[in-house]
Formats: structure tokens, sequence, C-alpha cells
């Protein structure tokens, strides 16, 4: 047996000079800065006002309320028919008999909450209704006869873009699917459920020749019966639209054009030779399902909006749902609306695609996620919903957009490829040459002393931020900016709303040479004429750096499939063309490439509903090409899904490879015990002749990555995985098989990692992923036609439940984030002194405002399916629960590094009475998405103390306060700070106890009056007054204790003429 390696975190080239099967190196441990903590402001956190809304039971809140009968779907399925395949007069009865039961539950809730609002009526898919109504009157609604749940409806942000599709459509074969097997979309309906689209694009069209499935009197049938209760017919390419979230007809985005982005993509049909683009499949229908507003000041939608326009993509009589869209770490819940909606769309026959994510993983941009934990996955909802497509993101082979011409010294001078990142075109904006100037790297003191009006400012990146530089240009006069990288490849630039003039990244190659011509004083000129350039992508053949990792918190397989993402050229609004990246570009290559195999499979095969929709995933993820790492290597099926989609091997194919348990071509293992695993797969010929195929099994792990002071790390991305071949581990399968004509074979596998898991638990000792694939290929394709096939999986080995699902406390040196402590109701931390001291962890419950609370704050290494808090007494024993909640998403960015909720704060009471001052524990337990995982939990420290500190104050001749005997009782937190002040002007820092005198400044005079304030910890407050008409001899000295209410007071005795009263608070 070879002695498994780890890798030492030095640099990229170091690590690739490595073979992936060179497990008998062995290197020693060493340190690196890539894993220091570099924590954020700790001393005070941020309130969300979303979370602050259940803390007021007036709050509107947006609710989904689903009622006890069923849908219209499912009494479908109770008659043995589809819902779309119903007639419409059935489909009629169905839908009144849902709007009835609504109408009278909405009637009884409305008698008991008249204020309540309702929004939007679903009956397909979900059987109920949304509305607004006070945080109050839901548990009365809930109680309503009828009424089967409510859910909170979950808000959603609009999608980002990263401001590519002509070659796309090469690397998933597109051109071969039409030119060869003549499938183009042609009388199927692909529904955009997204930020809208613009029917009048010259590239969204039907061909002459191709019938429309859904027609102008179709569409005005079912809005005139009351089947759909709003939206219009547009045109034949675009049949139906509708803006459910302002509830108007208006489908243009006046925003991101992130849907219309995407339906480009999905099935835009322009004439190519004259500047058009063609979709995946071009012939297809879609509908605007629009649910982001116009209002750019409300970047958000919800849930119940998704719900409603799925609920019409099915009366539409959609083939294939397009999710572009989500929220990154996502739960697994079958009873949520949005997943309940797409289960239901998928037992209709409905393809539902989805987009991964594009979070990458946990801690990027941050830090590496320790090994310990290997929780790293942040795909997102709805993609985590159970039998959605969910697509991962692979960079294209070239960019294409606009360019502009050159002009040096009056002489055309080339051409350069520019990406926009705002809406302000050049094109419209400028006519003939514009004048360029440079602007180095656009600091602002670098456009003073030169005159930018009515020129392009040019900048390079790397010395302020890209929108500052915009920013100043625009402010320096510049009527447009350019910016070129400082290193090869290209800008993606994140704009704001301030940037009115045009704002443009280029390649680093082209900035330099127009730099090099200004430097030598010779005139550049521009001018925008619309042409379209193109040019090698640098990260061709990588996935994207931002697709989100899998799998789901419950170990199910996600994403499924791959396709590019990166650098994608589709359509924009008003005929116009650009680049954007994500996962919402990948995903819609793969909604037009479903659209083709349901056209095959309805030639075909003799199936249809959620038969259908299997197929054709299954097809398509066993003609996926796996993404190699490098070579002999595979990406792992954790973050590319089967492979990249290539759709004219999934039009040929008579063989399926699938799941005998599931069949599905995929297995997720979940859980590995004992360090063995096995599964079979289930060939099957659909042909009338024989299939022969060699057989590969390729078993993968992370590469171990040794940090810092001995912590490994996962940084798979950059490091890769190690193969494991039969030299290092038990691998059994077969190595050929012959499958008979129109019969089928099994492939047992069956691994056994016994010999190698001692070594790996010393990296990973929670456990570690096992990832790979069973691979099938002909060596005689060419003759027989037989296109390679492939079925990825992953399984868990270990327990999955061990890993920490909270992150280390704030003063630990194994912190991640360095936030985990307590807070108080102003965000401000409860620190016990100038650094973390938990033994003086205190609050004061007394009603003063300061410090009544203490609130847990914490980072999530993973999602929490259930979450609560608790108080425990000096014994551990629990005598108060604060709060329960649900689905609490791992914090997985750098954006949300920690869970702060006020409403987790304990407010010192126990059964409604204040606990006495003493020592307790906050305790927030918390249980991840597995069936049977074990509940873990973390305790802070904390005293009820409202106590205020005593002190012995002195003033003496010298006009110098002296601080002695300090006292903070038995069980107080202890002096934090002292303040002195004159006339309620403080004339002091805050001083520590350890300084124990301050002189009093030479202007003093006999009329002020001094006080000496003394806080501790738990911000209880001593004030001692010193009047100073006469001089102060002698020991004044003052006590008192805070009560409940923060009222004491007592008066000093001194033996000098300077009275000394102190007040408590």
């Amino acid at each position: 047996m070879r002695k498994l390696r780890y890798i030492m975190l030095l640099t990229l080239i170091f690590v690739l000079s490595f073979s992936t099967t060179a497990l008998g190196q062995n290197f020693s441990p060493t340190n690196s800065d890539e894993i220091t903590t570099v924590q954020g402001e700790q001393s005070k956190i941020r309130v969300s006002e979303k979370l602050d809304k259940y803390k007021n039971p007036k709050k509107k809140v947006r609710i989904v309320v689903e009622l006890q009968g069923p849908t219209t779907v499912e009494q479908a399925k109770k008659k043995g028919v589809k819902y779309k395949k119903m007639h419409p007069s059935e489909r009629k009865k169905l839908e009144a008999s849902v709007i009835v039961e609504q109408k009278n539950v909405q009637a009884s809730i409305k008698s008991s909450s008249p204020s309540i609002h309702y929004l939007e009526n679903f009956t397909t898919i979900f059987n109920g209704f949304s509305a607004e109504v006070a945080t109050e009157e839901v548990a009365k609604i809930a109680a309503t006869s009828g009424v089967k749940t409510i859910y909170e409806s979950t808000e959603y942000e609009r999608p980002e873009v990263k401001p590519d599709m002509k070659y796309s459509k090469e690397l998933v074969q597109s051109q071969r699917a039409w030119n060869e097997y003549n499938f183009r979309g042609e009388g199927m309906v692909v529904a955009v459920i997204d930020t809208g689209i613009d029917p009048t694009h010259q590239d969204m069209i039907l061909s002459d020749e191709t019938p429309a499935k859904l027609t102008n009197t179709e569409v005005n049938e079912l809005l005139t019966n009351g089947t759909i209760q709003n939206g219009q017919y547009f045109t034949a390419k675009i049949p139906f639209g509708y803006n459910y979230m302002d509830g108007n007809y208006d489908v243009i985005d006046s925003g991101t054009m992130h849907g219309m982005h995407v339906s480009g993509i999905v099935a835009a049909n322009g004439a190519e030779e004259n500047g058009g683009i063609k979709g995946v499949a071009p012939e297809a229908q879609l509908l605007a399902l629009k649910v982001f507003g116009n209002d750019l000041t409300n970047t958000s939608s919800y849930s119940d909006v998704y719900v409603k326009a799925i609920d019409d993509a099915i009366k539409l009589d959609a083939d294939v749902i397009n999710m572009s869209l989500g929220t990154p770490a996502g739960f697994v819940d079958d009873n949520s609306p949005e997943q309940l909606a797409v289960q239901r769309a998928i037992d209709d026959g409905v393809m539902v695609v989805t987009s991964s994510g594009n979070s990458d993983m946990y801690g990027s941009g941050y830090r590496y996620p320790y090994a310990e934990n290997q929780d790293y996955g942040v795909t997102g909802t709805p993609n985590v919903s159970k039998n959605s497509m969910g697509v991962a993101s692979f960079e294209n082979s070239t960019v294409t957009s606009y360019g502009f011409s050159i002009h040096i010294d009056d002489v055309p001078s080339g051409e350069a490829l520019y990406l926009l990142a705002n809406e302000a075109n050049p094109m419209d904006l400028y006519s003939g040459e514009v004048e360029v100037l440079d602007a180095e790297y656009g600091a602002i003191d670098e456009f003073s002393g030169k005159d930018f009006n009515g020129k392009i400012a040019l900048a390079s990146r790397g010395k302020v931020s890209l929108v500052e530089i915009a920013l100043n240009a625009q402010a320096a006069g510049a009527i447009g900016v350019i910016i070129y990288n400082n290193t090869p490849g290209i800008i993606n630039m994140l704009s704001d709303p301030a940037i009115k003039i045009p704002y443009m990244a280029i390649l680093q190659s082209d900035g330099l040479a127009i730099k090099a011509a200004l430097k030598e004083q010779k005139p550049v000129t521009i001018s925008f004429d619309g042409a379209i350039l193109h040019t090698p992508s640098l990260t061709a053949g990588k996935m994207s750096a931002f697709t989100s990792w899998g799998p789901t918190p419950n170990l199910d397989f996600k994403p499924e499939i791959t396709a590019p993402g990166g650098n994608i050229f589709s359509t924009l609004n008003n005929n116009q063309y650009g680049i954007m990246s994500g996962t919402s570009m990948a995903a819609p290559h793969v909604a037009g490439g479903s659209t083709l195999i349901l056209q095959r499979i309805s030639e075909e095969f003799n199936v249809s509903g959620a038969e259908a929709v299997l197929l054709t995933k299954n097809l398509l993820m066993n003609t996926a090409s796996p993404i190699e790492f490098q070579q002999g290597q595979y990406v792992s099926p954790r973050r590319q899904g089967a492979g990249l989609m290539q759709l004219a091997n999934a039009l040929v194919t008579d063989v399926i490879v699938t799941n005998k348990e599931t069949n599905e071509a995929k297995v997720a293992l979940k859980e590995i015990a004992n360090n063995q695993f096995t599964f079979t797969l289930v060939a099957k010929n659909f042909s009338n002749e024989e299939k022969t195929f060699v057989v590969n099994t390729q078993i993968q792990v992370d590469t171990p990555l040794n940090a810092q002071n001995g912590i490994f790390v996962n940084a798979p991305n950059l490091y890769g995985q190690i193969v494991l071949t039969k030299e290092d581990i038990a691998i059994n399968s077969p190595e050929k098989i012959t499958i008979p004509a129109n019969g089928t074979v099994n492939i047992p596998v069956s691994v056994d990692l016994s010999s190698i898991a001692e070594q790996l638990t010393a990296f990973y000792p929670n456990g570690f992923f096992v990832d790979g694939y069973v691979t099938l290929t002909d060596p005689n394709e060419d003759i027989t036609g037989n296109v390679p096939l492939s079925v990825p999986f992953f399984g868990f080995n270990g327990e999955w439940d061990r890993a920490p699902i909270f992150d280390y406390f704030a003063w630990e040196p194994k912190t991640f984030w360095g936030y985990t402590a307590l807070a108080d109701e102003q965000g401000n931390f409860i620190t016990g002194g100038g650094t973390f001291d938990s033994t003086r962890f205190g609050f004061s419950p007394n009603n003063d405002g300061v410090r009544d609370y203490a609130i847990p704050v914490f980072s999530l290494f993973r999602n929490a399916k259930e979450l609560k808090v608790e108080v425990l007494d000096s014994k551990g024993e629990v005598i108060q629960t604060v709060r329960n909640t649900n689905n609490v998403a791992k914090n997985y960015s750098l954006a949300t590094p920690y869970t702060f909720i006020p409403e987790n704060g304990w407010d010192g009471r126990v059964n409604n009475k204040v606990a006495k001052d003493g020592d307790y524990f906050l305790q927030v337990s918390g249980v991840i998405d597995y069936a049977g995982a074990d509940w873990q939990s973390i305790r802070f420290p904390v005293k009820v103390d409202t106590t205020a500190p005593k002190a012995t104050v002195e003033l003496n001749d010298n006009k110098t306060i002296l601080l002695s005997n300090i006292d903070d009782g038995d069980v107080g937190t202890g002096i934090e700070y002292w303040q002195v002040y004159v006339n309620n002007v403080a004339v002091s820092d805050q001083l520590s106890k350890e300084t124990v005198s301050f002189t009093l400044p030479n202007s003093l005079t006999k009329k002020d009056v001094v006080n000496v304030r003394l806080i501790d910890a738990a911000m209880n407050q001593s004030e001692y007054i010193l009047k100073t008409s006469k001089p102060n001899n002698g020991n004044g000295n003052g006590s008192g204790n805070g009560n409940g209410n923060g009222k004491g007071s007592s008066n000093g005795n001194g033996n000098g003429n300077g009275p000394v009263k102190n007040n408590s608070k």
C-alpha cells in the first residue's frame, strides 16, 4: 500500500507538477498566510430590518396559504390522465371546484382578519393563495377551517449579471442536433420565469413554416374563460406574457435584461449571417413569465409570485420551464410552496431546469473551508428541488461582443472588443470619432490638470475600484470611460446607478496599445460602428470559477449537468446583444436542449408525464462529457454533475444506463459505512442490435491541503482531486459488457476503501467525500455509432452529522469568521473587557435601554434544519426557551458571515420574572437536514448583573481625581471603564480600571461640577458628583446598587467639604 500524499499550500506551479496518481510522495507541513483570519469590524453587528419585523406584531408579512383540498393536477392524476392532456371543459370544471374552496376560506379569514390583502391564487400545482397580513394575524389564519399549512413567502433577489452565444452552441452540439437530426424545437413551448422578455426583438421570431403550438385564439380562450386570470398574447414567438410582480402587461425588463439574455440562449431565431443569433431550440415558443418588477429600487421577488408563474405555465401547456434564479445555500423541503410546485409540474410532464448558483463554495473569496468540515456546498433554492435539472457553468471557448475602431494619428489602427457594464450604450450616444485621453489608474488626482470634457477616459485596473474610476471620470467631464485589465483576460465589472456615462472594459493588450500611442503624444480616437468581434477565452475548457458546488444539505445529488455559462453572447432589449456570465446562462442551454430531447421522445418512445421528464434527464446525463480537471482526473461530480451537455449524442444514443434503485442516471450513495459501498447500474438497449462497451470505474477524493499549523483545508478548485486506483483500493466492476438487442445488463460496482481510509481520516477527521464516474466507451465508435456514456456517483465516507455546525468562538484561535460571540440589542459585542473575556460576559436587564438583552451571534458552517436558543442555569439545566426556528442557512460568504437575529436574544427573564444576578448560559442548538442526525450545541457563558460598581473617589488639592477600592459585587462583571465629566461634558477618555488617577484641566472653576462615572461590563453605571465650590481635601466616597429598574441612589459621606453623590443606574 502506498502512503497517501497531502499538498502544502505553496504555488500553483508546484502543485500542478504532481501526478494525479503519485501517492508515494510525502511532504512536510508548511505554514501559510493564506488561511490567516481576516476579521471584519467586530465592535458592532448590523441589525437587519427583515429580521426585526418579527418583533413588531403589526409588521406586514407575505404568506402563502395552502388549503386541504387537492390541486387540479392531483385531481387529474386520480382520474388517470395528465392535466395538460385533459379537454379544456374538464380542466375548467376542476378549476371551478378549487376556486370555490378558496373563496370560501378567504371569506372566513376576512371576517376575522379584515386587514388581510389577498395577492395571488394558485390552482394547478398548488391549491392556495398568497396574502399580506400583520404578523399577529398569522396564527389566527392557520386555525381557520380548510387551511392546511401557512408558509412565509421566500424573498428572492433579482439575478445579478456578470457583463457571452455563438460559440457555446458548438460546445453542446446544437448545430449537429439541428442539421443531423432535424430537431429545432418546433411545436414546443418553454416558459422563462425571469425578469422579462422584449417580444419585439428582431431575433424573437418563428420561421414562417414553423407551426405554433400556442396560437392567439388559444391564449385568448384561456384568458376569456378564466383559466388564466391575467396576461396577453404578444407574438407567435412570445404567445403569452405577464408581469406578475407589478401586476401589469409590461414584460420588457427595464433593469438588467437578464431574462432577455436567458431567452435568447433558449430560443432566439435570428439570421446569423446578418449578425443575429440562434438559441439552442430556435423554433420553440417562449412564455414571458416576468417575476421581477420594473421598480429598480425593489430588487426582490417572492416564492408565491414564482408559484403563480409555474401555475400559469402548466395551464399554457409548457413543455419546459427555465428558472435561472434562486438563493444560495438552499434547503430541500418537499413541502415548501416553490418545491411543491416544481415537483407537481414534473409530475404533469414538464421539464424544470434550474441554475446551480454563482456562489462557488463555502468561504469563497475569503478562506478555504476546513477539511474537518466537508459540507462546503452552497447550491441554492429552487435548484435543490429533488427532481429539477440542476445546471452548473462551463466557460465559453470564445468571447464575443461589440467592438470599436481605433485611429492613431488619423490612421486606422485596428479594432478592440469591449464589454459594456451599464445601460449607457456608446452606439446610441456617440456619432463619429471620439478622442481618448489617458487617466492612468483612474484615481481622482490623476484627472486633475487634464481636460476630459467631451473625451473618453482610459484607465488601468489595479489602484482604485472600478466604480470609483468611472465616477471620477464622470466628475472630470468625461463622456465615457474605458478600463483595461491589469492581467490577461476580461473584466466582469460591477456597476452603480450613479454612473451615467458609457462604462466599458477592454483587454489588457488593447489598453496597453492605446496607452503606448498616447504616451508618444499621438492622438487617439475611437468610433463605435456596431461591429461584433471575437477573441479566444483564456478560461476556455474550464468550469466557471463562480459555479456553486453541491451536494444538497441532505446529500442529494446536485448539480445534474453542466453547460456553457461563462462569457455568453445573447440578446438584449431593443435589438441589441451583449455578454453575461453565470449559471443563469448555463441553465437555458439545458432548457433548450431538453426541448429537443422531448421532441425525440415524443417521436420514438411511448412515454409521457414524469416518465418522459425522467427519460429526458437520463439521456442528457448519460451522454454528457465529464470535464477533466487535468488529464486523467475529472472535476468532481459535486461540481459538474454528469459533465458537459452533448445534444447530438443524446439524440442518437439507443442505450441508457441508470441506477437500479432509482432509475436515474446518477448515484447518490449518501453515507458510506465501514469504508465500503456497492451499487448496481442497469444498461438498457433500445435498439435491435447488441451493443458492446468497455467499462471503467474511476474513484477520486479531494486533495488534502496543509495550510497552517497543521490545519487542513479544501481547495478543490485549485488543487483538484486524487485518483485512487486498484493499487490503492479494491475496485470491482466488469471490464466489458455486451447488452443484447432490446435487452438489459446489470453492472455491479463495489469499492473497499479500507486500505487507505486511515490515512484519509488523518486529514479529514469527520469523514470525506468519495466521487467518481462509471464510463462506457466503445473503441469502435466510428463504426458502431455507440457514443460514450457515463454515470456520476458520490458518497460521504463517515457520519454526515459529525462535522460541526457552528463556527468556533470568536476568542478561539481556530475561529473561521471571528464573529461567534454575544451582542446586545444595539448590536455591540459583549466582550467582557477590551478583548474577549468569557468569564465577564454580562448584561443588565433593567429596561434602561442599555445592554438589556444578551443575543447570541453565531456563524454556521452548515445549514441548520432546526435551531433553538435556550437559557441554562449555572448547573446546565434548561430554565427558559427563547426561540425555535427552522431552515437557517449557513454563513458561507463575507457578505453574511454571521447570523444575528434580535429575537434570539434573552431579556433576562425566566417565567416572566427578571432572573437573579448570577451565572447562566445561552445555548444555541442546531441539527442538519439528515435523517437521524444528532443535535449540536454551543454555550455562551453570561452573567445577569444589575448591580452597579462601587469605588472610593477622591479629589485632592492638585485637582487630581483618585480612584480606589473598586468593587462590583460577588457576581458582577467587573468595571469596564471609568470616565470624568465636567458639567456633563467628557474631559477624559474611557479610562481602564488600571488607571487610578486623572488630573482635571487647569481651567476648572469653583462653579464647575465634576462627574465621575463608573461603568461595568454589563453597562451598569455609578455616578459620583464632586462639587468644586471649595477645596475638597477629604476621602469622599459613594456607593450605590442598581436595582431591576436601574434607579438605585445613595449619598457618600466625605471628611472634606466637597459632597460626593452616587447615582446608580
